[in-house]
């Protein structure tokens, strides 16, 4: 089954500029990439290598995120009947644990780098890194700059999912270079490696955070599992307390589509026929959206006619 389906509407100019402003941003983090991986190679400092690893797969989660962010542009998920969540949040959890997993392998590298003096990288190699670092402080800084300009009050989450990584990577950037700065420039090759050691350390947690903090949001829409206790809690009340909708719900369900929170209300058979059948369901929209917007919800009739019981625990 192909994932991206027949374009429908042409993206508007706004749409269009947005796109330009993360395609100059990828390629731009293609470009460091490579200079990020010739520079750990040829320096040997530990804070490049966790850099260049971590950074290569950040830009290809940018460049899935930039796919998913063109076909919502042009309308191709419209034969995905129930939205493109799943494949969206399968991307987030491959992705989630190979960060992990590199996380993991860098740090064995940095921790078998301390009983060996001479796998430390030399004044040289710190200043390489330095430099290629001082570029990539840059392009990240021009980037978020870009994004920012393109930006609109209300946004996609996916582009402001965008904006979000480049921050993040463009503070990243200033820490590491203020300490491969300093051990580039001091004379005592202990201390110049402490600070190559720490920046490392830097990246493994910004690395192992980001991919346990994707993992922990894949898996529960993964599993459809349902949506916090609190919520379900607001949305039950709202509905059985409702006088005049509260009658008509037999059962209630929820689960996290992707990023969205999807309600499945189940009514009484002997409800359809009523005079107020397509007002009543406006009303339970309105009831659920007031908790909030992005809630789906979704209709259900019941096959038997059966009591309402909205007040009594029902399957979520």
């Amino acid at each position: 089954m192909k994932i991206l389906g027949t374009p429908t509407r042409e993206p508007t100019a706004i749409e269009r500029s947005k796109e330009r402003s993360i395609f100059g941003a990828i390629l731009a983090d293609i470009v460091i990439v490579i200079l990020q991986t010739f520079a750990a190679i040829t320096s040997g400092s530990f804070t490049m290598l966790g850099e260049c690893v971590r950074a290569a797969f950040m830009t290809i989660i940018e460049i899935f995120s930039t796919v998913i962010l063109r076909g919502v542009h042009r309308d191709r998920f419209g034969h995905f009947e129930f939205g493109i969540g799943k494949v969206e949040q399968f991307a987030w959890l491959v992705f989630g644990i190979s960060l992990i997993a590199s996380g993991l392998w860098v740090a064995t590298q940095v921790i078998g780098s301390l009983g060996s003096p001479e796998r430390a990288a030399g004044p040289l190699g710190l200043a390489i890194a330095a430099i290629v670092n001082a570029i990539n402080l840059m392009i990240n800084g021009l980037s978020l700059r870009a994004l920012l300009a393109a930006s609109e009050e209300r946004e996609s989450d996916v582009f402001r999912a965008q904006v979000l990584t480049r921050s993040i990577k463009f503070s990243n950037s200033i820490v590491l270079q203020i300490l491969l700065t300093l051990a580039a420039i001091s004379t005592d090759p202990l201390f110049a490696h402490l600070l190559d050691v720490i920046g490392a350390t830097i990246v493994v947690v910004v690395m192992l955070h980001s991919g346990v903090s994707m993992v922990a949001s894949a898996m529960p829409a993964l599993l459809d599992a349902p949506l916090p206790p609190t919520m379900v809690d607001r949305v039950r009340t709202a509905l059985a307390t409702d006088p005049v909708s509260g009658p008509w719900i037999a059962a209630l369900r929820s689960r996290s589509s992707g990023r969205f929170p999807q309600v499945e209300v189940t009514v009484n058979r002997h409800h359809v026929h009523d005079p107020d059948w397509e007002r009543n369901l406006d009303r339970l929209q309105t009831l659920v959206h007031e908790i909030d917007p992005a809630i789906e919800l979704r209709i259900v009739v019941d096959k038997e006619p059966r009591e309402s019981a909205p007040d009594n625990p029902a399957p979520v």
